[in-house]
C-alpha cells in the first residue's frame, strides 16, 4: 500500500499541548490536551526570568465540568508540568512547578473557563513559610544558600561547590520567604546568576551557576523556524520568536550568526542617535535573560519569545570569564 505523504506532512505540523497535573496527596495524574482532548480549548501563557521570584504563568481551559474542577481542588492536584511540541516529535517540557490558584469563570449560560495559575516551586511551594535570617560577613554563599534550603525543606543537592569561593561582604539580616532571601543573598555576588526553571531534568528548585556552567546552544537558521522574521537587536537586547520545539531556559547561551540579525533602522530621525550594531557580540554569543511562551492547541498562537544579551556585555558586568 502506498504511503500517504500528504497525511504524514499534515501530522508533522500538528501541534500538541499537554497540561499534566499531579496530586500532592498520592501522585495521581490528570492530563489535559494531548491527542484525546481535542474538544477542549487550551491556552498557556508563561514567563521565565533570571530571578528566583518571577517565573509564573496561566492555563486557561474551556468547558471543564464542575466535577472535574472539584476533583482538581479536593485531590490537591497542585504540581504542574507544561509539555508542548508536534505529533511526530518528542514533546518538550516548558515548565515544571506548582499551582498557586484555581478559579472558574462563567462566560455564557453554558460555557465556562477554568484558570489554573502556576509559579515556580520556589515561589508557589515555598512562599508560605517565613523565617528570620541573620548571616555574618565572611560566610561563603554555599553555606548561606544551604542554610536557607535546609530550613525550608528545599533540596540543596544542586548547589555548585564553586559557591564556596564567594563570600558575603557584610552582615545580612532579613525576614522573608526562601525566594526573597535567596534573591537578597544573590545580590552580594556578581559572578553567579539565579533562576528557578526546573523544567529540564536534573535542575533543582533553585539553580545557581556561573558562566562556565551554562548550556551553549547553536542556532542553525536552516533548521530552526523564526516565526516573526529574523532576530532583531537594540539596546534592550537580542529578540527572536521561535516555534516551541526546544526548551530554552534563562541563562542558556545561544550561539548565532550575526549576519542574520536585523540591525536595520527605518526611522531617519534615529540614524544619528541609534547604533544597534554596538550591541552585537563579536562571537555571536548571547545569554537568555528572559523568555515568554504563548501556546494554544486550537488558536493561532504557538510560539516562544526570547530576549538575550551579548555575552561580552554580561562579562563586563560580572567580571568573569567563560
Amino acid at each position: 500500500m502506498p504511503v500517504n505523504l500528504h497525511n504524514i506532512s499534515k501530522l508533522c505540523w500538528m501541534r500538541q499541548i499537554e497540561v499534566r497535573l499531579y496530586s500532592v496527596l498520592n501522585n495521581a495524574k490528570i492530563v489535559y490536551g494531548g491527542t484525546t482532548d481535542s474538544q477542549l480549548d487550551i491556552t498557556i501563557k508563561g514567563n521565565k526570568y533570571l530571578s528566583s521570584l518571577k517565573d509564573n504563568g496561566s492555563v486557561t481551559i474551556s468547558n471543564l465540568t464542575y466535577a472535574e474542577i472539584t476533583k482538581l481542588i479536593l485531590g490537591q492536584f497542585y504540581k504542574i508540568e507544561i509539555w508542548a511540541g508536534y505529533r511526530t516529535q518528542s514533546l518538550q517540557c516548558f515548565f515544571k512547578g506548582s499551582v498557586s490558584y484555581i478559579s472558574d469563570k462563567i462566560v455564557a449560560r453554558r460555557d465556562n473557563e477554568t484558570y489554573i495559575l502556576f509559579a515556580s516551586d520556589m515561589v508557589a511551594a515555598y512562599s508560605q513559610k517565613r523565617m528570620n535570617l541573620t548571616l555574618n560577613s565572611g560566610i561563603n554563599l554555599y553555606s548561606a544558600f544551604r542554610y536557607i534550603c535546609l530550613t525550608t525543606g528545599i533540596d540543596s543537592n544542586q548547589l555548585p561547590e564553586s559557591l564556596k569561593q564567594e563570600f558575603l561582604q557584610e552582615v545580612t539580616q532579613n525576614y522573608g520567604t526562601a525566594a526573597t532571601l535567596v534573591d537578597q543573598i544573590a545580590q552580594n555576588t556578581s559572578t553567579f546568576s539565579i533562576d528557578t526553571d526546573n523544567s529540564i531534568d536534573g535542575a533543582g528548585v533553585v539553580n545557581c551557576s556561573d558562566l562556565s556552567d551554562k548550556r551553549q546552544i547553536k542556532i542553525n537558521p536552516n533548521t530552526i523556524n523564526f516565526t516573526k522574521g529574523n532576530p532583531t537587536l537594540d539596546k534592550d537586547g537580542l529578540k527572536m520568536t521561535l516555534l516551541p520545539t526546544f526548551c530554552f531556559k534563562p541563562g542558556d547561551i545561544i550561539i548565532i550568526d550575526n549576519s542574520i540579525i536585523d540591525v536595520s533602522i527605518s526611522d531617519p530621525n534615529q540614524v544619528s542617535s541609534t547604533f544597534k550594531s554596538n550591541y552585537l557580540d563579536k562571537n555571536g554569543a548571547y545569554m537568555i535573560i528572559e523568555l515568554d511562551y504563548n501556546m494554544q492547541n486550537r488558536g493561532p498562537t504557538f510560539e516562544i519569545n526570547i530576549k538575550a544579551r551579548s555575552l561580552e556585555i554580561i562579562k563586563n558586568i560580572v567580571g568573569v570569564g567563560i
